[in-house]
């Protein structure tokens, strides 16, 4: 279902592409608040992640995308900053080591899910705090069977915690 064949007050359905062999771009179009994309890299022994969603639902969306293209578990969440359409739904991710830039785990614990008594009408689910496991400073190597996966913080940006997953081969 496209944008264009969304009910009237209904969000249209996200897509699943795949952008290079074995890596998936999770598009959300636009419709809404906090409404993110996200994507994931499968390997034979894993999937890494990169973001979750903002809501319970639309996480569970995501990982069910995610169930479809492989039964791997997700080893690795990546995320990309700590706003909350990208980290709210950590929690739905159990058993994956959770990584990010340093600054995004001290805003995820200072800010918590403040933002939700803020912004009406979305419905958030049981939503639960869960940052970042695993912290870096400048980058990341991360490794999808033989695949290079490299988490690099670009500076300041849209927050002061940016961080953008990079595959050199691809």
């Amino acid at each position: 279902m496209g944008p264009e064949s969304a009910a009237p007050g209904q969000a249209p359905a996200p897509r699943l592409e795949e952008v290079s062999p074995g890596i998936y771009a999770y598009l959300q179009p636009d419709w809404s608040w906090f409404l993110n994309n996200t994507g994931f890299i499968v390997g034979k022994r894993g999937v890494i992640a990169v973001d979750a969603c903002a809501t319970a639902s639309r996480t569970q969306a995501f990982a069910d995308a995610i169930r479809r293209v492989s039964q791997a578990p997700v080893r690795a969440l990546v995320n990309t900053h700590h706003h909350g359409d990208h980290t709210f739904g950590n929690y739905r991710f159990p058993g994956a080591a959770i990584i990010a830039h340093e600054k995004c785990r001290e805003h995820i614990i200072q800010v918590g899910l403040g933002v939700t008594s803020l912004v009406q009408g979305v419905e958030w689910g049981d939503l639960e705090v869960d940052p970042p496991l695993v912290t870096f400073e400048e980058r990341l190597t991360l490794w999808a069977d033989d695949l290079r996966l490299e988490v690099l913080f670009v500076g300041p940006a849209h927050t002061s915690n940016d961080v953008v997953v990079w595959v050199p081969e691809r």
